[in-house]
């Protein structure tokens, strides 16, 4: 439920305009569903382009376990999304998936009578593993239909190494419950154990009737511009797979994502910032420093499409816990009236002990309020300022939504297990902390008349800029209004 109320939704690295309808969860594509041979396909459509695009996910994967930084962040006036559970996978059944050693060019086929169904007769293909084999297969079958294809964390042939790392994990229950608990919501812990063990026996299949062959035979044929998308440390797809593609598949391009590498996370560090041990991540080697501050009970990894996505060659960017929050404890946070100024001052502090004396500020929600104060504070030290979800005053409205949600024994389960605040601060913590953040709001409106830091933004000085939702059923775009108009050099 935090999620929804501090608008999580993978900050900046899908915002591609200023009003973004990615935001808002009212503006949450429908499911629909259409008949194609003898499998009611389930998908969703979203945006108005010329362009038109399907996203295929990878093994067992749907719409939403993998499409939706796709579905939330395309660009909906120049691109048409369409997003499908693949056949037998998330609501596409029946029938169950039989994974025969063509069963990659059995979806590939689908694929094409699908969108022929949806009269869409030319378009470009994104696909994530699996998905991306099935669209190698697709344009090389179906070129007349393919403008372009992306592929990424994909393969035309398995490694005998692969095969056996697939074995390996072949049994859910040696799988973490973190890694299970997706796919079981999705398809019953029976089901998701069963469908596992059957990928993984097909891929073993194509091996040994194959030789590990998939699909390479094929490339030759894919005549459509080729982007080949791989993580440089990527322990599961090898990087020699992206190499083959690309030395076999004319017209193609590729590029190396370290984000892609989950070895390559970053090192958590701690420095003493007056009475705190602050905790935080600093990543890159570039001139320009930058400070990301999540939002409300926000953590550094609130931050993760900052921290894995930033250019790094470029940019050099700190992203912390802010004082009493995550691993940033003790002590406790105070909500007081103006906790905002003194998490602002310590992150002026924090980047002094740092030492680094010019940098730009992002803040999400929150972060963003902080990122105001912090840059109408100390201008000399703020180069630019970017600010999403953020306001400076409190309506009415809002406080009402605040205090709905105060007490967490009146969420659902569904809404409590879907909360990662209770996983990083345990139940009666995040309980205690929520309902002190809400009564700080409350007395910050009863006190100030919602004002909190209104009268500072004339001395923001630095190019400023404001993100917002269109729809987002949080934070008013009067607020977006509001900013841009008080602060000088915004947009």
């Amino acid at each position: 439920m935090l999620i929804l109320l501090r608008k999580i939704t993978s900050p900046l690295s899908n915002l591609s305009k200023n009003a973004c309808r990615a935001l808002s969860s009212s503006s949450a594509p429908k499911e629909e569903k259409i008949k194609v041979k003898n499998c009611d396909i389930n998908y969703v459509k979203v945006g108005n382009g010329a362009h038109h695009a399907l996203f295929m996910p990878g093994a067992l994967g749907t719409i939403w376990t993998e499409g939706k930084p796709q579905v939330e962040g395309f660009d909906r006036e120049k691109f048409t999304l369409v997003t499908w559970d693949p056949p037998g996978y998330g609501k596409s059944r029946p029938p169950e998936k039989e994974f025969t050693t063509d069963f990659y060019e059995k979806d590939a086929d689908m694929a094409y009578e699908f969108m022929k169904a949806l009269k869409i007769p030319k378009y470009s293909l994104l696909g994530f593993s699996d998905g991306g084999i099935t669209g190698l297969i697709h344009a090389a079958k179906y070129p007349d239909s393919v403008r372009k294809l992306v592929v990424w964390g994909t393969n035309s042939f398995i490694l005998p190494i692969e095969l056996e790392m697939y074995k390996k994990i072949r049994d859910i229950n040696a799988w973490s419950t973190r890694m299970r608990e997706p796919l079981i919501e999705i398809y019953g812990k029976e089901l998701f154990a069963r469908y596992w063990a059957a990928w993984v026996d097909g891929m073993e299949a194509i091996y040994n009737a194959k030789n590990g062959n998939i699909c390479n035979e094929l490339l030759k044929n894919i005549k459509c511009p080729t982007y080949i998308l791989y993580g440089q440390k990527d322990p599961l797809v090898d990087s020699v797979h992206a190499s083959h593609l690309h030395t076999n598949i004319d017209n193609s391009s590729k590029y190396a994502c370290r984000a892609l590498s989950s070895p390559s996370a970053p090192k958590e560090e701690k420095i003493k910032v007056k009475n705190c041990d602050i905790n935080y991540v600093k990543v890159g080697n570039g001139a320009h420093h930058a400070l990301f501050m999540p939002g409300a009970l926000g953590t550094i990894w609130e931050g993760k499409p900052q921290v894995e996505g930033f250019d790094r060659e470029n940019f050099t960017l700190v992203a912390w816990d802010p004082p009493g929050y995550g691993k940033s404890r003790p002590p406790e946070k105070e909500f007081t009236t103006d906790f905002y100024e003194k998490d602002a001052d310590m992150a002026y502090e924090f980047m002094k002990a740092l030492n680094i004396p010019k940098y730009s500020l992002l803040g999400f929600s929150d972060g963003g309020i902080t990122g105001l104060i912090h840059a109408a504070k100390y201008p000399d030290s703020v180069r630019k300022l970017v600010v999403w979800g953020s306001s400076s005053f409190i309506l009415p409205i809002e406080l009402e939504m605040y205090k709905k949600i105060r007490d967490i024994n009146s969420w659902s389960k569904r809404m409590k297990s879907g909360e990662p605040m209770i996983e990083i601060y345990g139940e009666e913590l995040f309980a205690r902390y929520l309902a002190a953040w809400v009564d700080g709001m409350e007395a910050i409106y009863n006190t100030k008349n919602g004002n909190i830091c209104n009268d500072l933004l004339k001395n923001i000085k630095c190019p400023t800029y404001i993100l917002y939702g269109q729809k987002d059923p949080l934070v008013d775009s009067v607020h977006a209004s509001h900013l841009h108009t008080n602060i000088d050099n915004s947009r």
